[in-house]
């Protein structure tokens, strides 16, 4: 008998067709600084870095974005209920939430901001990038670190009755680290007792997305249950976009409203325009994998945020849609990776109650 299907928020449980239109991608309340950043060498540079985001500086932390140690917290909840009620009023009804662990995030917090606001947040689990991992991780089990996992998805996370509803985003850097895929290798336990999909951070290579699907699919995940996030940032040829699509996996086209830049550490992958993003995504429909498409922003900076001078959560609802039309993207399909699809991925089984450590440890 096949499970029912549920989305679970972090305020209830509701059907897959009641998410509506969904942004794939986001986060509310984070914090980047747990990641392995640097301050810059020149001491100018570092005065702007630790000082607060304002008028007078935006103009810096725009350009020098995850350097700026103010700009990588969002943790301001009164803002973070502004931002999502208006992403409300423009048409927004749910937000897949992907702050795990090492990401700073906050479960309750987050709840009451999806409660004031009225949107429907789907929050993860899991671990991102190693860099970023508690010094504990590499002590704990496979099957322990799959046990906390099913934990904050069918009992609560960090002691709270707030419920994860999505296994991600977990971190990949590239190549995989022995420890990542251990986390990789948990959540597919993780998957198997709770049936949700698994949200991949997508290494900074263009086969990285291939890799990471292969890995999970050795380990029992089926690839239609599996998310490769940040295929606009990784992938800038065609072909390549389609030797992904083609494994069954959902792509995620979730860097909308990023301006085109190049990190320190990018390895040759400058971001790429919302045009360019908008071209890839038609390509990928005319060769029939719409259904396998998902958009979002990836919003985890003030400087993003409509508070602070940025487009706010309802940039691809207000903006990315007509770049879409522009390159001949009907309406009907970009509600397909606005709500189809997001409804399709974004369900665990229903059945999921209570711990299940002893299955898990029996595998």
């Amino acid at each position: 008998m096949n499970p029912t299907r549920i989305v679970r928020t972090v305020t209830d449980d509701i059907e897959p067709k009641d998410l509506g239109v969904t942004s794939a991608h986001e986060h509310l309340l984070c914090d980047l600084r747990s990641r392995d950043l640097q301050l810059p060498d020149d001491p100018e540079e570092q005065r702007r870095a630790t000082e607060p985001l304002q008028i007078e500086n935006l103009w810096w932390i725009r350009e020098h974005h995850l350097e700026s140690q103010t700009n990588i917290v969002l943790d301001e909840i009164d803002v973070a209920v502004s931002e999502l009620a208006q992403f409300r009023t423009d048409g927004g009804q749910s937000m897949i939430d992907l702050t795990c662990h090492g990401l700073g995030r906050r479960p309750l917090e987050t709840s009451a901001v999806a409660a004031r606001s009225g949107v429907q947040v789907v929050l993860g689990c899991g671990y991102y990038v190693e860099s970023s991992h508690p010094g504990s991780l590499r002590q704990t089990s496979i099957d322990e670190i799959a046990r906390s996992m099913v934990d904050d998805m069918v009992v609560g996370m960090d002691g709270t009755n707030v419920r994860a509803g999505v296994i991600g985003e977990i971190g990949c850097s590239w190549p995989v680290t022995d420890e990542e895929h251990r986390v990789l290798e948990a959540s597919a336990l993780a998957h198997g007792e709770t049936g949700a999909a698994v949200v991949v951070h997508t290494g900074r290579h263009a086969s990285a997305g291939l890799d990471h699907v292969q890995r999970l699919v050795r380990l029992g995940v089926a690839p239609d249950r599996i998310v490769i996030s940040h295929v606009d940032r990784r992938i800038n040829d065609i072909d390549d976009a389609i030797e992904l699509a083609r494994t069954g996996c959902y792509l995620a086209f979730d860097c909308f409203g990023l301006e085109p830049w190049i990190a320190p550490s990018a390895r040759g992958m400058p971001m790429p325009c919302d045009l360019e993003r908008a071209v890839m995504l038609h390509q990928l429909c005319e060769a029939g994998f719409a259904r396998q498409l998902l958009i979002g922003q990836d919003i985890a900076m003030k400087h993003r945020l409509c508070h602070y001078g940025g487009h706010g959560y309802s940039y691809v609802l207000r903006w990315g849609l007509p770049v879409l039309r522009h390159v001949g993207i009907p309406d009907e399909m970009s509600a397909q990776f606005l709500v189809d699809n997001p409804s399709e991925v974004f369900w665990m089984n229903g059945d999921s109650q209570g711990t299940t450590t002893k299955t898990i440890q029996d595998r």
